[in-house]
């Protein structure tokens, strides 16, 4: 009889280790799916990452209107280049005095066309100066797109990060509920008091209080999602895409090599080459323009036509644009402090992204690896042993809660990792205009 038993007892462990394995890679698996169960339960709109940069460049409002700025730009440059308007004058003399001058029987009228001519190579100076303004233009432009989409990056994870948080939610409801229940026969059978039940009605109620914050929560990312390209309420119904999914960090050795390219450090170089056309342009603002007019005179009292010309030039005596030269020379020199001082903010921003993403990483790695199991495997072992009446409710609720801080770090934890990853591609310049990294 006793044999029996202790297969009976075999027999059931066995089973028991079975579902607790099951439900162990049950876990496993739930937070790497949680974004395509969530989405299967919608009837709506599934959101990808690739559709919200996409929707972002076709309608965010920040990138519209520097784009009219950029255009204002390109139609500034285009004006520079255009030659000065010829001036038509008309003059009359002799006319309105007193004696023989007193009508207009011996005025003189004089017709003149005047052209400046610009000397000095300045027309030439400045389409090029109109030019380097707008590649600086484009440049910020550029820097800007990269910007907005980060922060689209940053608030699709966001999404995706509350999506799981509500699943986890979820999850601790229906184990709240599970262990309530077990609570409820062991009380029955007069295992354990009944005060138990009222504590585990506690913890089943604190966690639908969880489930709600987690739902405003979401609700939240949605909508600071979808102000990216100005849809309010949200069109969409789920995020999808895989949180465990972490992009590689490169070497710092390759992101060194990248800061001369970085946008911040091309503007900044741009912003040089503005400054040395403008001082190239206020160089030649030293060479005075000369002014040509050709025209005609009649005088009344003959009636006899003469051609008239010409030629005036101002003398630089006083005024050689040294002001001009000066001011343009000393925003030349700030330009290029500016140029290096942009150079080692981007480096130091790159190297805190990097080892920030290092420290993530890891963390995120040790959490999957090791801690994750450990906990899992930790709560299966005095849940079991709960029912067995080895372990009390305080082991029990002690289990529960580490596991869930666990998951529920982990979440933080691969959230933060996307973020800091789409701060550091902001940097790098790594948006493609098709809406892609």
């Amino acid at each position: 009889m006793s044999n029996h038993l202790s297969k009976t007892g075999a027999v059931l462990a066995c089973c028991l280790l079975l579902l607790a394995g099951s439900a162990a890679f049950a876990d496993e698996t739930r937070l790497r799916d949680t974004a395509r169960s969530h989405s299967s339960d919608q009837t709506g709109k599934i959101l990808t990452l690739e559709a919200a940069i996409s929707r972002t460049l076709a309608a965010n409002a920040e990138l519209a209107a520097f784009g009219h700025e950029v255009a204002a730009v390109e139609a500034e440059a285009f004006q520079a280049g255009l030659r000065p308007n010829p001036e038509l004058s008309l003059e009359m003399e002799n006319l309105g005095g007193s004696g023989d001058y007193s009508g207009l029987d011996n005025a003189e009228s004089t017709a003149l066309v005047s052209q400046r001519l610009e000397l000095g190579g300045k027309r030439t100076l400045r389409q090029e100066l109109g030019r380097r303004s707008h590649r600086s233009a484009r440049k910020e432009f550029d820097i800007l797109k990269n910007e907005v989409l980060a922060r689209t990056v940053e608030r699709f994870f966001a999404v995706l990060s509350a999506q799981n948080r509500l699943a986890l939610a979820g999850e601790q409801i229906d184990l709240a509920s599970r262990i309530l229940s077990t609570v409820r026969q062991r009380v029955a059978s007069g295992k354990s008091p009944a005060v138990e039940i009222v504590r585990f009605k506690s913890i089943l109620a604190t966690a639908q209080i969880r489930r709600e914050t987690a739902r405003q929560e979401l609700a939240a990312a949605r909508a600071a999602l979808c102000s990216a390209w100005g849809d309010a309420p949200p069109d969409f119904d789920a995020a999808e895409g895989d949180l465990e999914r972490l992009s590689p960090l490169p070497a710092w050795t390759e992101l060194e090599q990248r800061i001369g390219n970085t946008p911040s450090s091309q503007l900044a170089a741009s912003g040089a080459n503005v400054a040395e056309q403008a001082v190239e342009l206020a160089a030649a603002g030293r060479i005075p323009d000369l002014t040509l007019s050709l025209g005609i005179k009649n005088i009344q009292e003959t009636g006899d036509n003469a051609a008239v010309a010409g030629l005036s030039i101002p003398l630089p005596l006083f005024d050689r644009n040294q002001g001009e030269i000066r001011s343009a020379r000393a925003r030349l020199a700030s330009a290029r402090d500016n140029e290096h001082r942009i150079r080692r903010d981007v480096r130091a921003v790159l190297a805190d992204r990097f080892h920030r993403l290092q420290a993530v990483g890891q963390e995120a790695a040790v959490l999957r690896d090791e801690i994750l199991p450990a906990e899992k495997n930790a709560f299966e072992a005095v849940s079991y042993g709960y029912r067995a009446g080895k372990f009390g409710f305080l082991e029990v609720l002690d289990a529960e809660q580490s596991l869930f801080e666990a998951k529920s770090r982990y979440i933080e934890v691969l959230t933060a990792y996307h973020q800091l990853y789409a701060a550091m591609e902001n940097v790098l310049g790594n948006y493609d205009p098709k809406g892609t990294k």
